[in-house]
């Protein structure tokens, strides 16, 4: 058998941005990888995990940070770490997942008190303007929605949930 000591999950995401990638991985303890990255750190005490997802053209970052089990979303602009937490949602459950060059932000938390059908809790979307202020994204009809990414216009692009339905193949496609 093989030594599996390799990079166990190495996941480059893709930006709207031209040319520029955010890479994150997770990597088995002990392993020795020669990943061709820059690494960046995001010194902020207790913190036991973090995650870059976005970057914008002018290289601000967005991602996730973990605290313990509690989860904050993170904005690395000019050197200076901003923690984004969505206003209302349940601690420790905000993720930021795209910038776009204006600042807007894009990404996902849990809902306070929302019940979907199975006893889980929903996830919703926002968009963070320039100037910190949140507005909720919700996919019609949806239990849960998912904002991945933002244009250069702010306009969020993602996904949604519906688990009531029962998605089968379309045999004419």
């Amino acid at each position: 058998m093989k030594n599996l000591r390799i990079a166990a999950l190495t996941i480059a995401v893709a930006l709207l941005a031209v040319g520029l990638t955010v890479p994150f991985e997770t990597v088995l303890a002990g392993s020795n990888h020669h990943l061709n990255f820059k690494s960046l750190d995001v010194d902020l005490p207790g913190v036991t995990l973090t995650q870059a997802l976005g970057i914008n053209s002018e290289g601000d970052i967005v991602g996730r940070y973990q605290v313990g089990s509690a989860g904050h979303g993170f904005l690395l602009s000019e050197g200076t770490i901003t923690t984004i937490d969505y206003p209302g949602g349940i601690s420790g459950t905000t993720q930021a997942h795209g910038i776009n060059s204006e600042g807007v932000v894009v990404g996902l938390y849990t809902d306070h008190g929302t019940i979907v059908p199975g006893d889980a809790l929903r996830t919703r979307a926002y968009l963070r303007d320039a100037s910190g202020n949140f507005a909720a994204i919700d996919f019609p009809g949806a239990e849960n929605t998912f904002a991945i990414k933002v244009t250069p216009t702010g306009q969020a692009v993602g996904c949604y949930h519906h688990q009531g339905s029962n998605p089968r193949p379309d045999p004419s496609v």
